[in-house]
């Protein structure tokens, strides 16, 4: 997904919604579904379980621009909302309150981070994994074969 894509999706809650749909489909389910092949013993081979870690890296480097752009816009939309807020008002501004209001109205935005960082990690804990089993397959076959 390139740079102008991913833009797009941040402009509404609706697009936040369409987006989700779409990392779901395209890279969430994946994610689930080696995190089930792996931990039932389907991905076993070398050669499987190579495909999965490739396929794993792809999307863990497909998803960490959008998980950048996520925690950016949140952080700067959190900014904005309090300083609008704070302009508004006045002398009888609360610090306290409208730092809540601020966490409040950046709620999906913060869900979206939270979901992309979560996914991030499993496919980074599934990589390593993957990389180990595949060295010990590696030394599982050098001990039988004596090479």
């Amino acid at each position: 997904m390139n740079y102008g894509k991913i833009v797009t999706y941040f402009e509404s809650d609706e697009k936040l919604v369409e987006l989700m749909q779409t990392l779901s489909v395209d890279y969430f389910d994946v994610i689930d579904d080696y995190n089930q092949q792996i931990v039932g013993g389907i991905l076993t081979t070398t050669d499987e379980l190579q495909k999965a870690k490739t396929q794993l890296t792809s999307i863990y480097a497909s998803l960490q621009p959008i998980y950048s752009k996520a925690l950016s816009l949140k952080k700067q939309k959190e900014y904005r909302y309090y300083a609008e807020e704070k302009e508004k008002s006045g002398e009888k501004f609360k610090d306290g309150a409208t730092q809540i209001l601020a966490k409040d109205a950046v709620r999906r935005y913060r869900d979206v981070r939270d979901i992309l960082f979560g996914y991030l990690k499993a496919a980074e804990s599934l990589i390593y994994d993957c990389k180990d089993r595949i060295e010990q397959n590696r030394n599982g076959y050098v001990k039988e074969n004596g090479k």
